[in-house]
């Protein structure tokens, strides 16, 4: 996204619009996979297991992904008329990256050098985020951060 807007020379911050979009969206896909069965998470024996059709209860991940994001966008709902530019969008990242990365220990998947591919992209991302953090603290004038 950012490389993108330097190319096309955009200086205008439209996350703080976009964000709300982006959590309900993935909230909707993640009822899609639900129903259909998909990203599912490893057997469990709590009371909200969820038998996708192998016998097997199975913790409802895509649930648990739906609710926070439906979370997220009450907050990012919220804090809209009030929040600095580009701050709900990196914030809503920040977060997602968290959670979908503690998440992913209980969601089937494939191990690779002792995470899923997902936690790499999550860390990954929050090394993006964090990075960009520290630009934008260094660049922004200081009347704007102490507000």
């Amino acid at each position: 996204m950012w490389w993108i807007k330097r190319r096309l020379n955009i200086q205008s911050r439209f996350g703080n619009i976009l964000a709300p979009g982006v959590a309900l969206g993935l909230a909707t896909g993640r009822v899609g996979c639900f129903l259909s069965g998909c990203c599912h998470g490893t057997p469990t024996a709590l009371t909200w297991g969820v038998d996708f059709g192998d016998g097997i209860p199975r913790h409802p991940t895509q649930l648990y992904e739906m609710v926070f994001c439906l979370a997220a966008f009450a907050v990012i709902q919220r804090r809209l008329p009030t929040a600095q530019p580009g701050s709900l969008m990196s914030g809503f990242l920040t977060a997602y990256f968290v959670f979908r990365f503690f998440e992913e220990f209980i969601r089937a998947g494939e191990v690779r050098f002792g995470l899923t591919p997902f936690q790499w992209i999550c860390l990954a991302g929050l090394f993006l985020m964090g990075i960009r953090a520290i630009l934008f603290w260094r660049i922004a004038p200081k009347e704007e951060i102490r507000s």
